[in-house]
């Protein structure tokens, strides 16, 4: 059991995952839907996966059993953010225990 469980007091409405065809248009598809989460609004700087320097407005803490990437859709209360950056916890053990994303 994830330490930070207790704390998931919110939920998303769903994580979508974008993916784009010839001409470059986009289509989002619902991964997740319901999902438990600890959301907090607070400007981070943070480095992407290809190292640049990014601004987030929101963190959000999901359990390890879902997966994230870069460019994900997050819906929270009609919002729609974007998933600029995000990174694995892990417990004293090693085990992850949480997945920490960065929102725009």
């Amino acid at each position: 059991m994830s330490i930070i469980s207790g704390a998931l007091n919110q939920t998303l409405a769903s994580i979508k995952s974008v993916t784009s065809n010839e001409y470059n248009d986009k289509t989002l598809t619902v991964v997740y839907s319901d999902v438990r989460c600890r959301w907090q609004e607070k400007i981070t700087q943070v480095v992407n996966s290809i190292g640049e320097e990014v601004t987030s407005k929101v963190q959000v803490w999901i359990l390890p059993t879902i997966t994230i990437k870069e460019g994900y859709r997050i819906v929270k209360d009609s919002i729609t953010y974007v998933v600029v950056a995000y990174e694995k916890e892990y417990d004293l053990n090693g085990i992850h225990d949480h997945t920490k994303c960065y929102l725009m």
